[in-house]
């Protein structure tokens, strides 16, 4: 079909199209404001997804090019801070966000791991615990230096402890919350202002599905990740009218690095964990990664103060 003759229809698609092919053809080479970052059959971008059962709006001097349509990357030009990065589910969306269009400070502790992680790519990097007294400042000055700013905050930088209560210590208590919800916290309240000024801000905070059960030797990890779903009720509440929305995950039995080590040397715990999950399998990081990617991303705009399981099932079974 020729351009001119083309017809309405949501399955239409463009062959080969630029902005400049698009000028004067009756399509808008931009979508309207509320539709900026979506996936769309009208925003150029250089991602290509082939379609062979569309109509074809035919461009001579692409005459034996495949029907397509392209995508555009979900995060283009939007700034990330992504805690616990160095491994895990961190690393899975620091690598996946930048491959949506995001810059991203991926933040952990100093060492290899995280140097490791990132080498060769172009995710920047910043060396620290989240709960050291001058996180705060040091890592948004840090967004703020070689990013420009901060619109994606993800908070999952996290620590389990397994103890039961009458044998935990103060301290593997206070260190528990210090670094799953204080740190979480005292980093958040750092970077709103940064989030207000954002067109697209997204505060995403990592909890567990053991916030909402638990199990033995968990009173301080369940506590810190039950803390953290009332945190991010109320920034959402607070952050609202700002247009920055903030919402958390509840991941199930993840290959993490808090957990593969146990599950390498006992695989039959794994095999327990893979079985209650309805789904009989674990999860992997990147799981969780793409969901944190719908949240950061404008298709979840009008998604705030809600919880998303990641678990493959597994909070149907927890107690039961």
């Amino acid at each position: 079909m020729h351009p001119d003759r083309a017809t309405s229809g949501v399955n239409k698609v463009i062959v080969g199209w630029t902005a400049e092919h698009l000028a004067g053809s009756g399509f808008p080479t931009a979508p309207p404001a509320p539709l900026q970052g979506l996936r769309t059959a009208v925003q150029p971008t250089h991602k290509f997804f082939f379609h062979r059962h569309c109509e074809l709006i035919y461009y001579p001097f692409f005459a034996d090019a495949e029907k397509g349509y392209f995508l555009t990357q979900r995060l283009a030009g939007r700034r990330a801070i992504i805690t616990g990065a160095a491994s895990g589910i961190g690393l899975a969306t620091a690598h996946l966000f930048a491959s949506e269009g995001a810059v991203v400070l991926a933040v952990d502790l100093p060492g290899d791991r995280l140097d490791a992680a990132f080498n060769g790519t172009a995710i920047l990097t910043h060396g620290q615990s989240v709960a050291d007294a001058d996180a705060p400042d040091q890592i948004l000055q840090a967004a703020r230096t070689q990013l420009g700013g901060v619109d994606i905050l993800f908070n999952n930088a996290g620590i389990a402890t397994n103890s039961l209560v009458e044998r935990t210590s103060d301290e593997d208590w206070d260190r528990t919350l210090d670094v799953n919800l204080r740190a979480m916290f005292r980093l958040t309240r750092a970077a709103i202002p940064d989030l207000k000024t954002s067109q697209a801000g997204r505060i995403i905070n990592t909890a567990s599905v053991m916030a909402e059960g638990s199990g033995m030797g968990l009173a301080a990890y369940s506590a810190s990740k039950s803390g953290v779903q009332g945190f991010t009720r109320a920034l959402a509440i607070e952050l609202g009218k700002f247009g920055v929305t903030a919402n958390w995950l509840l991941p199930g039995a993840i290959r993490t690095g808090m957990t593969q080590g146990l599950w390498d040397k006992r695989p039959e715990i794994a095999d327990i964990w893979a079985n209650k999950a309805v789904l009989r399998r674990l999860g992997e990081p990147g799981d969780i990664a793409k969901v944190a990617l719908f949240l950061a991303s404008d298709d979840a705009g009008f998604i705030t103060g809600q919880g998303l399981s990641v678990d493959g099932g597994l909070s149907l079974r927890v107690g039961g």
